[in-house]
């Protein structure tokens, strides 16, 4: 299935309608829909989204250009100097980005236990409810 990249994946949805996916089988000189549409899950960006992506960018930009500049002034005066500065750069930015990286991977998994603990919860309440319905029968 092809979507527009209007579209973000945000959670991938479980679909069981036939003609979303390539169960749809075509027959000869058949016509075959386009779909033409937002699925569960998917949103269109709105113009905060692209403000943020115009901050990230401008502060990303912000800190690499002082940090280019400044090794290309070592590099002109000290070749060994700049080596080291160099090394020790990419694996400072390396470090920063695994602790980074690190973190917000177990933070996502905190969140995401969470979110199945309640939904365990509420299945279990509705289960509950649906025995007693059964059982007043």
């Amino acid at each position: 299935m092809e979507l527009s990249n209007r579209y973000h994946i945000v959670d991938h949805p479980l679909i069981d309608d036939p003609m979303l996916d390539e169960g749809y089988k075509r027959k000869f000189g058949s016509y075959k829909p386009k779909f033409h549409g937002s699925l569960p899950g998917y949103y269109p960006f709105e113009f905060k989204d692209y403000i943020y992506v115009l901050l990230f960018t401008l502060l990303t930009c912000g800190v690499c250009i002082p940090i280019w500049y400044g090794l290309v002034e070592v590099a002109k005066t000290n070749s060994k100097q700049f080596s080291i500065i160099s090394a020790v750069s990419f694996f400072g930015f390396y470090f920063i980005q695994t602790l980074a990286t690190y973190y917000g991977g177990r933070l996502k998994k905190v969140v995401e236990n969470k979110m199945i603990q309640d939904k365990l919860i509420e299945m279990e309440k509705k289960e509950a409810e649906k025995q007693k319905l059964l059982a007043a029968i």
